[in-house]
């Protein structure tokens, strides 16, 4: 073997496994999920499993707990539990990890991205009742309930006073800007940004673009950048067999890098090593002789 072909095989494997590299460079960040949770993919990521920032777009940060439930870090430090995740629809369904989002509802704070209420808005008026109070017009709050038997109630503004019965209640206090659903065990939340749905819709998934700067994201399928590295690989393979097999027709070291480079549109290809030539024909015969010629008599002197 020459010296330019111990050069070119070893430099060969390590393009075979840069571009494999390339190709796995986002299955650094495969699905994941925390026990029988909802399965985690951009542009959500475990912080504890995928240290990496690309797996995951700011503020989609989840973790495992110590009992495998797929917890959500909402603002003002309100942890969630993950139920399910609907990445077309961009919606997340949520219950509080203490079974009582009404307990935390006066910290809860979603005005800001990336997640916000599903459901309309309404304000709230909580009062504690009597047992027997009827609970009409009203959103029963059971892990409200205090010791001494008395009955939490929901009433919404929306209603008048008036004309509710809360004759013997003791009004509690009043919240903003919440929808019905964060009385009953799981909330819905949204998020406008990024919009991944679309990829989903299309079966392809969503991703940060290539040497983006500015968080800007794209669409992209796996089947189709497996295809890519295939060639590449094959292509590989062409160049190392023009090497070993037709050593007279081995293109320079310049033009093997524009090859692997993707150049090859602008190169004339050498001689396919591999096909048959049909070598010149050689006239190899010898000339025919005349076995008939009449021979010379020669007379005997005398």
């Amino acid at each position: 073997m020459d010296i330019s072909l111990r050069i070119v095989i070893p430099s060969l494997l390590l393009f075979v496994l840069f571009i494999v590299d390339i190709g796995e460079g986002h299955s650094s960040c495969p699905e994941l999920q925390c026990g029988n949770g909802p399965p985690i993919r951009f542009p959500f990521r475990l912080k504890d499993r995928q240290p990496d920032q690309h797996c995951g777009y700011p503020g989609f940060d989840l973790y495992c707990s110590h009992n495998n439930d797929t917890v959500l870090e909402l603002p003002t430090s309100v942890k969630a539990f993950v139920k399910n995740i609907d990445y077309k629809s961009q919606l997340i369904e949520v219950t509080d990890s203490d079974n009582c989002f009404p307990r935390k509802i006066l910290r809860l704070n979603l005005s800001s991205p990336p997640f916000q209420f599903k459901n309309s808005l309404h304000n709230y008026s909580l009062f504690s009742c009597t047992p027997e109070r009827d609970t009409g017009y009203s959103y029963p709050v059971p892990c409200l309930n205090s010791a001494s038997r008395t009955l939490v109630l929901a009433f919404s503004s929306d209603y008048d006073i008036d004309d509710l019965p809360i004759l013997s209640c003791t009004k509690m206090y009043t919240v903003s800007s919440v929808p019905s659903d964060i009385w009953s065990s799981s909330l819905e939340l949204t998020w406008s940004g990024p919009k991944c749905g679309h990829c989903e819709g299309k079966g392809k998934i969503c991703r940060f673009e290539n040497n983006s700067t500015d968080l800007k994201t794209e669409c992209f399928d796996p089947d189709k950048d497996k295809v890519s590295i295939l060639g590449s690989f094959l292509l590989t393979l062409v160049v190392y067999a023009l090497y070993r097999w037709h050593p007279v027709d081995r293109p320079s070291m310049k033009v093997v890098v524009q090859m692997l480079e993707g150049e090859g549109d602008k190169l004339t290809m050498p001689l396919n090593p591999f096909a048959s030539t049909n070598p010149t024909r050689i006239d190899v015969s010898m000339p025919a002789r005349r076995l008939n010629q009449e021979l010379e008599v020669i007379l005997e002197s005398e």
